[in-house]
């Protein structure tokens, strides 16, 4: 909506302040909207459009769990406890959905900050396993880069490509990608204790 958009305008422009007014007294509860359509849906016996739309709802709140789940883990690094906890939720989140198989941030990143978080443990070994399971996918990308559907969303993914999430050809070229992806390992400073670890040099 407008609000979100001027959000992120002032998000942009390094205005934090600006960016509280405006969206913290804005977080309503759930009021089950989508369910209230896809019923609707049902009620006209349009099953197939009701599957359709439950499917992309729930694409869409899956990914943002996630994405939630991301920022829980970095907000709690100091939290060891916790911070595992929310590690693991975010795997079997991954997993139970076939999500390695979607093309977005938080599958991969969320290991790059369970691994920066091990660090500040002083559990490498735990922060090498998290890099490995970063590893593992993005080299499981397949490019040019699209979305791939799974067994689980099989409807989602022409809903993102009519909706220009990822067109057939990204605006960056494969090179400079695959290249990000090795650099957000490679040449993070946040693992310099790892840099003489041999499971570590393996990896990159």
């Amino acid at each position: 909506n407008a609000n979100t958009m001027e959000a992120l305008s002032e998000m942009t422009l390094g205005n934090s302040e600006e960016v509280i007014r405006l969206l913290d007294n804005k977080l309503d509860p759930y009021r089950g909207d989508d369910v209230i359509l896809i019923n609707a849906y049902q009620m006209q016996g349009k099953t197939a459009e009701a599957n359709k739309v439950n499917q992309i709802l729930l694409y869409n709140n899956v990914i943002n769990t996630l994405t939630l789940l991301n920022n829980y883990l970095s907000l709690n690094m100091m939290d060891s406890v916790l911070f595992e906890k929310i590690y693991s939720q975010g795997i079997e989140i991954i997993d139970s959905f076939q999500l390695k198989e979607i093309l977005t941030n938080d599958v991969f990143a969320i290991h790059i900050v369970a691994a920066q978080g091990y660090l500040i443990e002083q559990n490498k070994e735990k922060a090498i396993d998290a890099l490995e399971r970063y590893i593992n996918t993005v080299c499981s990308i397949q490019f040019p880069l699209s979305f791939k559907e799974n067994e689980y969303f099989t409807h989602v993914g022409k809903w993102l490509d009519d909706n220009n999430f990822i067109g057939a050809n990204t605006p960056v070229d494969e090179i400079t990608i695959k290249k990000s992806f090795v650099d957000a390992v490679a040449l993070n400073p946040a693992f310099e204790p790892l840099r003489e670890d041999e499971r570590y040099n393996f990896l990159v």
